[in-house]
């Protein structure tokens, strides 16, 4: 270091003592650093600055990269979370300047109203510079519930925090740096989805989507319209409905020289480069009816539903041609103790596709349907393709019935996780997870808490999991088993779902 000197009382001027710190140590001492300390010594002398660079080049030994930190807050009201914000708190602690941070919040929604609530967030953030002016900030609201991830001694406590009417507050923060990765993000209106977001893309090589949407319906849209650009991206998300004029929906970035908050009612955010996801989807049911084919469907208005398509009749099939007896479909349902709910339609074109299916899931793709059921009217129906109100299954197809058990969802969660894991290239380094279950798959659907979340930390120990208990999962088409390869699924707005991702670095 050089030697500066200065003046004494008397005017004499002094040698100033200085530390000599050899110059082959100083990349290291980086390491121990948040990135806003980094760039304060880097001012010391060239030396340092350059050390500092060195740091920040992804291809240096010193440079540690991959950061993907959480923390949890709890109070009873929003501007007590916010003054508990440290520059100290483990994700706002990063070695390198962040890139993208992920707010989950659920509780009260009074503290969110017209978006009031996430522009004082947004501002306490800034006032203590927790988190640069680049790096892009995404709020999401759900009064369903969050996923939130502790660190301590041995890793992470995973936990699903459910809420209902509940008046505390609950926020979990994710912050990410992702070396060698670009992150991108768009806001696609109701006018970009009618165009085929032929204005509002995402680059061709975006290699994971994270779709966040507030309207379901233009949702479905997005997604097939993402899906059929990018066939190859991993793509997931989630559902934030409006809940007691809430906004579900807050982000601040970087456009230029300018700092923007909006509240999009669609914000997808893309992945470009050498961070990589792997998706998984998770359904858990179990089979209810044999092979059964359609008789008659009827089209009936209605006014919540716009259309339904009521199954009047279907062909139970048996082992042989001439063994055939018509039926109602809801006298398929009689082991099923619920008097109404959800029931899952696989369905196919010819009975040997059905039959495979049932044999072998992972080796055909077939399409699912999901339908509600009512024994109290004695109907099973199905809403209307919303985009061109076609029926979901036709007169002559071909399909099974199931419903789901908590068995079963269980089983098919723990192994979409493992086929994730074997999917892992030899070279990954693990990131973190992102979770969005159906707010029915809590500890109602279970019996007891945290199901997931522990089956999540068995197959990836000492590894982060956060995310939002969802309205609708967007996801690869959850099949049976959980085990088969979701990078070949077509995507979905589903429900009664689990749909995430892992992220890796490769």
């Amino acid at each position: 270091m050089n030697k500066k000197t200065k003046k004494d009382k008397r005017g004499k001027k002094k040698k100033a003592v200085a530390c000599s710190v050899p110059e082959e140590v100083i990349p290291f001492i980086f390491q121990f650093l948040t990135w806003r300390d980094g760039y304060r010594l880097a001012l010391v002398s060239k030396a340092w600055h350059g050390a500092h660079r060195s740091t920040l080049d992804p291809s240096s030994p010193v440079h540690v990269g991959l950061q993907w930190r959480s923390c949890t807050y709890e109070s009873e009201r929003w501007d007590d979370i916010l003054s508990t914000f440290s520059p100290t708190d483990d994700c706002f602690a990063t070695q390198f300047v962040p890139q993208l941070a992920l707010i989950s919040v659920s509780g009260a929604a009074k503290y969110l109203r017209r978006g009031n609530g996430w522009e004082k967030m947004f501002k306490a953030i800034d006032a203590l510079k927790l988190l640069p002016k680049t790096c892009a900030i995404v709020g999401m609201y759900s009064d369903f519930g969050i996923i939130s991830s502790r660190l301590n001694e041995s890793g992470y406590d995973i936990a699903e925090i459910e809420h209902s009417q509940e008046e505390d507050m609950v926020v979990n923060i994710t912050v990410g740096y992702f070396p060698d990765t670009k992150i991108e993000l768009i806001q696609p209106s109701k006018l970009d989805i009618r165009d085929g977001l032929e204005e509002c893309k995402l680059n061709n090589d975006t290699n994971t989507i994270l779709v966040y949407s507030a309207n379901g319906t233009q949702c479905e849209a997005l997604i097939h319209h993402i899906s059929t650009r990018h066939p190859t991206t991993n793509i997931v998300g989630t559902i934030l409905p409006f809940t007691d004029h809430c906004v579900p929906i807050a982000t601040r970035y970087a456009n230029g020289n300018r700092v923007e908050m909006t509240n999009p009612s669609h914000l997808c955010i893309g992945f470009t480069g050498r961070t990589k996801s792997i998706s998984f989807s998770s359904l858990g049911f179990q089979i209810v009816s044999p092979i059964v084919q359609c008789e008659q469907v009827q089209v009936i208005r209605h006014p919540y539903f716009r259309y339904m398509h009521t199954f009047q009749s279907v062909t139970v099939l048996g082992s042989n041609s001439s063994s055939t007896m018509s039926v109602a479909p809801i006298e398929l349902l009689a082991n099923v103790t619920d008097p109404s709910g959800n029931v899952y339609l696989f369905k196919a074109d010819t009975e040997e596709k059905m039959a495979a299916f049932l044999e072998s899931p992972q080796s055909i793709a077939v399409d699912r349907v999901t339908c509600i059921y009512d024994k109290h009217h004695e109907i099973i129906f199905s809403q209307a393709d919303s985009a061109s109100g076609g029926d979901p299954w036709h007169e002559g197809m071909y399909g099974v019935f199931c419903t789901q058990s908590n068995q079963a969802a269980l089983f098919d969660f723990t192994e979409s996780l493992k086929a994730a894991k074997n999917t892992l290239p030899n070279s990954a380094r693990m990131l973190g997870g992102l979770s969005y279950p159906c707010a029915a798959r809590g500890e109602g659907f279970y019996g007891e808490e945290n199901v997931e979340s522990n089956a999540f930390a068995k197959v990836f120990p000492h590894t982060p999991l956060v995310g939002v208990i969802s309205g609708g999962e967007i996801g690869p088409v959850a099949l049976p088993g959980g085990n088969t390869n979701a990078q070949n699924r077509k995507t979905e707005l589903q429900s009664y779902t689990t749909c995430g991702a892992v992220f890796y670095y490769c």
